[in-house]
């Protein structure tokens, strides 16, 4: 597992402890926002507490096809990864 999807994971499932109020090893992140049993107004929240945890902000159009949680942790680690490509760039 790398460092960006580590920080990925992590922050998606510190988001849905926070969120759901399950413990961080009772989360399946290949379960859906249906199986979690959230609704849209809890899931934006997970996802803006996944972005300032993992300090990055995601696509809106890109959220919107999100089916399981497992698809957030992909998005995070692709914006993790590009903020290490333009720092990387700019030395």
């Amino acid at each position: 597992m790398t460092a960006g999807n580590k920080l990925a994971r992590d922050a998606v499932i510190q988001a849905l402890v926070e969120i759901t109020g399950r413990a961080a090893d009772r989360i399946n992140t290949g379960l859906t926002v249906q199986d979690l049993e959230i609704d849209s107004l809890d899931f934006v929240r997970v996802v803006q507490l996944t972005e300032d945890s993992a300090g990055v902000r995601l696509d809106d159009a890109l959220v919107a096809e999100v089916q399981r949680m497992d698809d957030l942790i992909v998005l995070v680690q692709h914006a993790i990864d590009q903020i290490g490509e333009a720092a990387h760039q700019v030395k």
